[in-house]
């Protein structure tokens, strides 16, 4: 890929072509203040000025870290979360670098649905692993359960610049700009994705009914011609394509789709 291209596919929630640079504060903030705190990953855990193994050995101090963390890592999988959680605090405890324990403790506040809890705990695992890319996908995704579209962009922007080709994320980005119902930069994000995955036909399935949306119903059988081309079988994609036809008045097109949907049901 040249470097033009390259340059390209990076992305900038505000500018989704691509013409407009600038980095977007770590962790989301644009003020210099973090937006979410950092420091209640762990409930009931008062810090301290203390070593967290000085009372022991560091022998002892790894056995008893073991111990704790093999006994939540089995009350984690027989759905006893609130056990787990007490025993992954209690690695942290001895070792708050503890990578494996604190992700155990981000998927059960992620299962529990406790969502701000989550966030939180992303945010410390962010700060102890931060080349990870799935971490700001995680609280992409969790801020847009808050319904905080801005920070959800913020940390998928974040994700950009450790992976820009990450065409999920192009994916991610435009469902946000549909519920912010700016279908424009939502169409622009999806054909990032489709540069980097010209054979998915729900990408361009996506494109359509956005375009529908918009009420460019030209564009919006284009793209989902495009779609047919690649998965000619699609009953949603022909359906769609059929109504659209009926919106344009083209009823002999719109009755044409609607009969190759009958045509694959009765092969199958």
């Amino acid at each position: 890929m040249e470097d033009n291209e390259s340059k390209d596919l990076r992305y900038n929630p505000d500018d989704p072509e691509g013409q407009a640079g600038g980095d977007v504060p770590e962790n989301g903030s644009e003020s210099g203040e973090d937006s979410i705190k950092f420091d209640s990953i762990l409930d009931n855990i008062e810090e301290t000025d203390q070593e967290p193994a000085a009372s022991v050995s560091g022998e002892d101090a790894s056995k008893e870290k073991e111990v704790h963390a093999n006994l939540g890592w089995v009350y984690y999988k027989q759905g006893m979360y609130d056990e787990a959680l007490s025993e992954h605090q209690e690695v942290i405890k001895i070792d708050p670098g503890d990578v494996k324990s604190v992700k155990i403790i981000c998927q059960i506040y992620k299962e529990k649905g406790e969502v701000e809890k989550a966030i939180q705990s992303f945010l410390f695992l962010q700060k102890i692993d931060p080349a990870n890319i799935e971490i700001f996908k995680e609280l992409g995704n969790l801020s847009l359960q808050k319904g905080d579209f801005n920070q959800s962009l913020k940390f998928y922007s974040q994700a950009f610049k450790l992976d820009p080709n990450d065409r999920d994320i192009y994916v991610k980005i435009a469902e946000i700009f549909k519920l912010k119902g700016d279908f424009e930069k939502a169409i622009s994000s999806l054909k990032k994705a489709i540069k980097l995955a010209e054979d998915d036909p729900v990408l361009y399935k996506n494109i359509g009914i956005l375009y529908d949306r918009k009420g460019d119903l030209e564009s919006c059988i284009q793209s989902y011609r495009k779609s047919l081309q690649i998965a000619y079988h699609d009953i949603e994609t022909h359906e769609l394509l059929g109504r659209i036809y009926y919106k344009t008045r083209e009823y002999d097109k719109a009755i044409e789709e609607f009969q190759i949907i009958l045509n694959i049901e009765e092969d199958n």
